[in-house]
């Protein structure tokens, strides 16, 4: 007697169940353990006007919730529902979503701001409702006013593919966008000496004194030999930030950084952002979207966007600020899944059984340092 086989569909289906409980269960057990905190929020705005807002953590873990559910109807809509529940149930088990939810991190506000943002215009896009695209307005320029580099990295990315696939509203969009910010504009230049302060605290790489002090040893090293005349247009403090700049952004371009522990999270459990066990798909996933050039220009570009705040944090990468960039590496990983179930053999199995076995002693590794050390990490970091 042979057993009923399961649809592709089902099976996606399952591993997002599958997926969701594991995260909700991470979630729980190490909010148990690090208990209730009211947290301040960097809201760019209010920051100008040195306004502390601040928010319970468990509304910030609500926010979270509600980006994996945003992620699900992006996913649907935008490819099926399958790649959706995929997706979303990824973005749940990630102890990366976790442990910035119980940090209760101001980048999962701004990431439910981008992705309701993006929803609204896609939903534009497919019914021509003009509602929508007043909503993405709004939801956009409410981002600019919360962390006005974030809003302007995700306005740019949206405004590339506007113009790229020749959008009928894109002009509208972004004159409209412009006369939104208006009054933020006025706000900055009345506030510009807090401006600069809450731009140089996001973008903390240039205040590595570091950087500026080896490119002066390096150049007093040079005046003793001969060549300092020509050494010293080829490695100065400009071409020493420049060097280091490519470094940073060329490190959020390979999956070590997600996928192994080589840079902590927030000083939470040694966990690694993304779970190992993941990275086959990912890699499945990611010769898919390779073999599309155009889709290689829109991967780099979205990558060096959602990726600069962290590109320019000291020390870097800056896994915080570089979660705007999660999701991408979850669809790209989700769409490896849909490869999974059209190989056969061996092979397969093995490679199944493997994913299995990593996943699940990751997952029970990352329990126990909760309950063991995460509890003195964070109350250190505190």
């Amino acid at each position: 007697m042979t057993l009923p086989s399961i649809s592709i569909s089902n099976k996606h289906k399952l591993l997002f169940g599958l997926f969701t409980l594991i995260g909700c269960f991470e979630l729980l057990h190490t909010y148990f353990n690090l208990g209730s905190h009211t947290h301040s929020v960097n809201l760019f705005a209010l920051d100008l006007l040195n306004i502390n807002f601040k928010i319970p953590r468990e509304v910030i873990i609500i926010l979270g919730v509600l980006n994996g559910l945003l992620l699900y109807e992006i996913a649907r809509k935008v490819f099926n529902q399958d790649i959706g529940f995929i997706l979303s149930g990824l973005y749940f088990i990630s102890p990366w979503t976790i442990y910035l939810e119980l940090a209760s991190s101001s980048y999962l506000l701004y990431l439910f701001l981008a992705l309701s943002s993006l929803i609204s215009l896609i939903r534009f896009n497919q019914s021509k409702n003009k509602l929508w695209l007043y909503g993405f307005l709004l939801l956009e320029t409410m981002l600019f006013y919360t962390n006005f580099i974030v809003g302007f990295l995700v306005f740019i990315l949206v405004i590339f593919h506007l113009f790229i696939s020749k959008h009928t509203q894109s002009k509208f969009i972004f004159i409209t966008q412009v006369v939104l910010l208006i009054p933020l504009f006025f706000l900055i230049i009345l506030y510009k000496e807090g401006s600069l302060n809450i731009i140089t605290t996001n973008l903390t790489f240039f205040s590595d004194i570091r950087l500026v002090n080896t490119a002066n040893t390096f150049q007093g090293e040079l005046q003793e030999t001969n060549v300092f005349r020509i050494g010293r247009y080829f490695e100065n403090k400009y071409t020493y930030i420049f060097e280091n700049i490519l470094r940073n952004q060329f490190t959020h371009l390979i999956p070590v950084t997600y996928f192994t522990g080589q840079y902590k999270l927030m000083g939470f459990s040694a966990s690694t952002p993304i779970y190992t066990a993941f990275l086959v798909p990912f890699l499945f996933g990611l010769v898919k979207v390779l073999r599309n050039t155009r889709n290689i220009q829109y991967l780099i570009f979205a990558f060096l966007c959602l990726t600069f705040v962290s590109a320019f944090s000291y020390p870097s990468p800056n896994l915080e600020k570089s979660f705007l960039v999660a999701p991408v590496i979850f669809l790209i990983t989700s769409l490896g899944f849909e490869n999974f179930y059209n190989y056969k053999g061996r092979f397969m199995k093995i490679l199944l059984f493997s994913f299995l076995v990593l996943i699940s002693l990751q997952i029970i590794l990352t329990m126990i340092d909760i309950s063991l050390r995460d509890p003195i990490r964070y109350l250190i970091k505190t």
